[in-house]
């Protein structure tokens, strides 16, 4: 049997070896959530037996969402799965925060019966997904934000990771939407209107805010496996706004297994993806055993 822990360093070097039986795959997919297809890859890990799995939830722009940690993660023995959230790059939905929410919570179902009776993969195994090993991570609003909300209000979801998730306590009020419009023009502009984070923002219903105001979900999320990153030279998500309230409200409500660390970096922490890759796979095996 193909033992993961006999790879020296996940994160620079390769496998030592190849499983023959049970390689790894990226495998392309699908499933539904309100009556649209969404598509995705999962990355599988190599070897035998039930893994952890751990979902990508993409940031607001799309593209890059700290994919450089999914290679790792795969080569440790952990599944990865990332998915492009409905309205993020067709013109048949809206994208928003409650969408991709949505989104997340249709991918779980079905990750979770990813192993009934006729369900393989292109090499003819199960999927080999431990159900109870399921973890939620993402960049940002629509990766942080998400992951967290997700998590508070599932019970089957017991692991999530938020990088330089937003304070929506801090970033809804008018006189941040009005400091903040520069930015917002810019993001639009960048990407050809199909990003408007000023309509977004300013058109939250208090249920949709309250949904993703992870300070106001701290009681759900008690109980929770839960790491915060931070990072010190953030501009979008700026630590003392969005970071330390966030960590300061968990750790005050005697949150039981919440980790928090900030590293010297920017918002996509394009410095540190190497450390972020090791505090990642050292956090999941030491919280979950993945």
């Amino acid at each position: 049997m193909y033992d993961p822990s006999s790879i020296n360093d996940a994160i620079c070097m390769d496998p030592a070896f190849l499983d023959p039986e049970f390689p790894p795959a990226i495998v392309p997919f699908h499933f539904e959530s309100k009556g649209t297809r969404v598509f995705g890859d999962f990355y599988l890990a190599q070897g035998e037996g039930k893994k952890g799995l751990v979902i990508v939830s993409t940031q607001m722009f799309g593209g890059e969402s700290l994919d450089s940690v999914i290679h790792p993660l795969m080569m440790s023995g952990i599944h990865v799965i990332k998915y492009h959230p409905r309205g993020m790059w067709d013109n048949k939905c809206e994208y928003s925060l409650w969408s991709a929410a949505d989104d997340l919570n249709a991918l779980i179902d079905f990750v979770r019966s990813c192993d009934e009776p006729g369900k393989k993969t292109p090499n003819g195994h199960t999927y080999r997904i431990d159900p109870d090993r399921i973890a939620l991570f993402g960049l940002s609003g629509g990766g942080g934000n998400v992951s967290y909300a997700v998590c508070a209000e599932r019970n089957d979801i017991n692991y999530a990771i938020a990088v330089a998730p937003g304070n929506l306590e801090y970033q809804l009020t008018p006189e941040v939407l009005e400091r903040s419009r520069p930015f917002f023009g810019i993001a639009k502009e960048m990407t050809g209107g199909r990003i408007d984070l000023e309509k977004s923002l300013a058109a939250m219903t208090p249920a949709e805010s309250n949904r993703f105001n992870i300070i106001g979900l701290v009681p759900k999320l008690l109980s929770k496996h839960l790491m915060l990153i931070g990072a010190s030279y953030d501009a979008t998500s700026p630590v003392d706004v969005c970071h330390k309230p966030i960590a300061r409200a968990l750790k005050s409500a005697g949150a039981a297994h919440f980790t928090d660390v900030i590293l010297e970096s920017d918002h996509r922490l394009l410095t540190k993806r190497i450390a972020l890759a090791r505090l990642m796979i050292s956090w999941l095996k030491s919280e979950g055993n993945f």
